[in-house]
């Protein structure tokens, strides 16, 4: 008879305290998000409004991050290489959820996309030596 192995306690406090971190991370970031809808509805009650171009900006920012972590989960998926791309990708969907959900400042959200394409760059840059530069390598 086969039994199945039994993962190490270790093993499993491990993904506690990673399920843990997620929830932490989520319900404080959907209280954030919640928080900045309803202040915004009250803005537009008082008669406040924000101009069109920024909220245009913002959506068309979060798209851009959005689809630059469908592009690290693609080469999560099609290279043989998955580590760099898993680490990539889970960084570009915490970002990207970030942007959706806290709804930081125009800059922050500037800031945030160029993180992802630099991610993005970095990892499809050709491998070479550890330590080399391309001023190493140009001489």
């Amino acid at each position: 008879m086969k039994t199945t192995p039994i993962p190490s306690p270790i093993t499993l406090n491990v993904i506690l305290l990673a399920l843990l971190f997620v929830a932490v991370v989520y319900i404080g970031v959907t209280g954030k998000m919640e928080r900045r809808r309803l202040q915004g509805i009250q803005e537009r009650t008082e008669g406040q409004f924000r101009a069109e171009w920024l909220s245009e900006s913002e959506i068309l920012l979060w798209l851009a991050a959005f689809v630059g972590f469908l592009i690290a989960g693609g080469m999560l998926v099609f290279r043989s290489a998955w580590r760099l791309p898993a680490i990539l990708t889970g960084a570009m969907a915490t970002i990207t959820l970030f942007l959706a959900f806290a709804q930081p400042p125009l800059w922050a959200d500037v800031l945030g996309v160029l993180l992802v394409y630099a991610g993005l760059v970095w990892s499809i840059r050709p491998a070479g030596k550890p330590g080399s530069s391309l001023r190493h390598s140009q001489a």
